[in-house]
């Protein structure tokens, strides 16, 4: 069974939904594309780029961080899916500096095991080669990445094993760079973090789990 990625989207605090809008080209047998994250650029209303991450999937080991691109509020998608990295990555996430640069983080599984930083400074037409976040081999996905006012970028993960806990790493030079991972939680139980979050403020980091 083939599934496609579709957007259902509104322009406008007072205007009508529209869509659904197909985002994904991916057709070919046995592939899928899974796992899509979204986050928007540097703007205002319906002038905001939109930016979307996916996997693409399939049965075997040919799985591929793939990305699309709006730039008329959703309503339509750039004619081909462009190809960040190819990696048997598990989990990615997405987010924009207001430079408008935009980063990816996913694990890779085959390779360089670890995770891993994409950059694109124009609209993610091309991209960087992947900067190490971790290479721990200590590390059991669900990544997420956030960027601050001074466009710092902060990762947070889980780490491996039966009782995880939640490690941050931080780049103080648009991604080309990360600090050692520092373990946030201090949790002592069998409870221990999972399916972290992170948001950031004017004020303060903000990290959940």
């Amino acid at each position: 069974m083939k599934t496609s990625l579709v957007a259902l989207l509104s322009v406008g605090i007072a205007s009508a939904w529209f869509g659904p809008v197909r985002i994904d080209h991916e057709d070919r047998p046995g592939w899928t594309e899974v796992h899509p994250l979204i986050t928007l650029g540097p703007g205002t209303g319906s002038s905001q780029p939109i930016y979307v991450v996916m996997r693409d999937d399939s049965s075997g080991s040919k799985r591929a961080i793939m990305f699309q691109r709006s730039t008329d509020a959703g309503r339509t998608w750039l004619p081909a899916d462009v190809l960040v990295h190819r990696a048997r990555a598990m989990t990615e996430d997405i987010t924009t500096d207001p430079a408008g640069n935009i980063y990816i983080v996913y694990d890779d599984l085959v390779g360089v095991i670890g995770i891993l930083c994409v950059r694109s400074s124009d609209g993610g037409a091309t991209w960087s080669e992947p900067a190490n976040v971790d290479l721990s081999g200590a590390f059991g996905g669900i990544e997420h990445v956030a960027a601050d006012a001074k466009g710092n970028l902060y990762c947070i993960w889980i780490g491996a094993g039966s009782h995880p806990h939640v490690f941050e790493s931080s780049s103080t030079d648009g991604g080309v760079s990360w600090s050692p991972r520092v373990r946030v939680d201090d949790d002592t139980s069998s409870y221990d973090g999972c399916y972290p979050g992170t948001s950031l403020c004017s004020q303060a980091r903000i990290i959940a789990w």
